[in-house]
């Protein structure tokens, strides 16, 4: 599985699964160079309709339910913030039975986003969210193992002091 811009490995390691939560149009042109013919695509149900519009064939799409954290929406605001990507997707393929992701881009290292505006160093906010990202991939990794199932992260895709 690859999530969000580590799609791009993919001309060097297989990839089943490109997962991302975000409008896929943002990543779309970016993808095509490294989408193999069979890869299958997760997203929340709230983006169905732009993969439809994508052209996506509906057999190649996964998907689960929206993951927005509606108790900690801002006054004035439609929606809350989203859970990223990994989780929603972690969450789907534990209850479709799968006994083992192999995880492609969850470094959760530095500040913006690669390829656009990424630095090496994370900010204030991105060590905030790091910091509970790695505590949820922690609880995901053991509801994985409570029931038989295993997450192996990419060496290159692990915290490093």
């Amino acid at each position: 599985m690859a999530v969000n811009r580590a799609i791009a490995y993919g001309a060097e390691i297989p990839i089943d699964i490109w997962a991302t939560t975000d409008d896929p149009r943002v990543l779309w042109e970016a993808a095509q160079p490294h989408l193999r013919p069979d890869v299958g695509f997760f997203t929340t149900v709230n983006n169905l309709l732009v993969w439809r519009d994508l052209g996506v064939d509906v057999g190649r799409l996964y998907h689960w339910r929206s993951t927005y954290m509606d108790d900690l929406r801002l006054e004035g605001e439609d929606t809350g913030p989203l859970i990223p990507t990994i989780f929603p997707v972690l969450a789907w393929l534990l209850h479709m039975g799968t006994k083992e992701v192999r995880l492609l881009g969850a470094d959760m290292l530095g500040s913006g986003t690669p390829g656009i505006d990424y630095e090496p160093v994370a900010d204030e906010g991105h060590q905030m969210r790091w910091e509970v990202e790695r505590t949820m991939l922690a609880a995901s990794m053991r509801q994985y193992r409570l029931r038989g199932a295993r997450i192996r992260r990419w060496q290159q895709s692990k915290p490093r002091p």
